[in-house]
């Protein structure tokens, strides 16, 4: 029996890896693969423990908390509207947030692109994304588990500084809150950007990329969505039958938009804990004073 979960756990591994080699630096989260995964190898100890295959009334409990930043080297936390520069893996981009919008209505976006990449933006979600993150009216809709969200918009100015092309990947960016003391910082994860305003192509391969010419300076609203509220804890189970998740009972607080930051490490290279995504190795955290 351990044999044949070993290879069932195998063979959900090796599927996921061969996923990300195939997608790159597409818009499809590394996370929600892992998640995946990691749901799929709970579900199978379940089954083992219980001797039979129905899952459908068990439970697990999902926690939240801030992670100790465990790195002596601390980010810098940057003001909105000043520079920094970010260099490795012989790229170097500079970045810098003038504005930062939170809200349930995705027509705020306007006041922040041209009218054709709202267009374009609002196309894709109605009719090109499955997430269902939008209304027709452009109203945010509640996401996956049920909870309130609302969009973030946040308009920034990234600078080439290298001599040759660049491509810049908005998913490998991320929205953390922090608290800090003189001694110790933690951090929390709230979700990954979504796409940009000005991307290479329009298509769900494309839509979260854009490719800077040597020196450029561009600049480039991006986009994500982020509950309303701080989760701590929830539970939920996955029904095999109906092929469905469910969620209950989630214990929130509310969310500290004074401590929003964005991250400033470009490239993903999914160091550390899979779900951190290499979290420290953010050398800088920009601050976001979202309106």
């Amino acid at each position: 029996m351990l044999r044949k979960q070993v290879k069932k756990y195998g063979l959900v591994l090796g599927l996921g890896i061969s996923m990300l080699l195939l997608a790159g630096c597409e818009k499809k989260s590394v996370d929600d693969l892992y998640n995946m995964t990691e749901s799929t190898s709970k579900e199978e100890m379940q089954t083992s423990k219980n001797g039979n295959s129905d899952t459908a009334s068990d439970w697990y409990v999902h926690n939240e908390t801030y992670i100790n930043w465990n790195s002596s080297e601390k980010p810098e936390l940057i003001p909105q509207g000043e520079t920094y520069t970010v260099s490795f893996s012989k790229r170097s981009l500079t970045f810098r947030v003038d504005e930062a919008v939170l809200t349930k209505d995705f027509n705020d976006l306007k006041q922040l692109t041209t009218e054709s990449s709202y267009k374009k933006l609002e196309n894709y979600y109605l009719n090109v994304d499955n997430s269902n993150n939008i209304d027709e009216e452009g109203k945010v809709n509640l996401d996956r588990q049920g909870l309130e969200q609302n969009a973030i918009f946040i308009k920034t100015n990234i600078v080439n500084e290298m001599d040759e092309v660049s491509e810049f990947c908005a998913t490998n960016l991320r929205i953390c809150c922090i608290k800090q003391s003189e001694a110790n910082l933690s951090y929390r994860i709230l979700c990954e950007l979504d796409v940009l305003d000005c991307p290479d192509a329009w298509d769900i391969h494309g839509i979260n990329k854009v490719t800077l010419q040597p020196h450029e300076s561009r600049e480039i609203t991006l986009i994500g969505f982020i509950n309303t509220e701080l989760i701590n804890q929830y539970y939920y189970k996955y029904d095999k039958e109906e092929r469905k998740n469910y969620f209950k009972d989630f214990v929130s607080e509310e969310l500290p938009i004074d401590s929003l930051y964005m991250t400033t490490r470009y490239s993903d290279l999914s160091e550390g804990a899979q779900k951190n995504k290499g979290f420290e190795g953010n050398k800088a955290l920009l601050k976001l004073d979202v309106k």
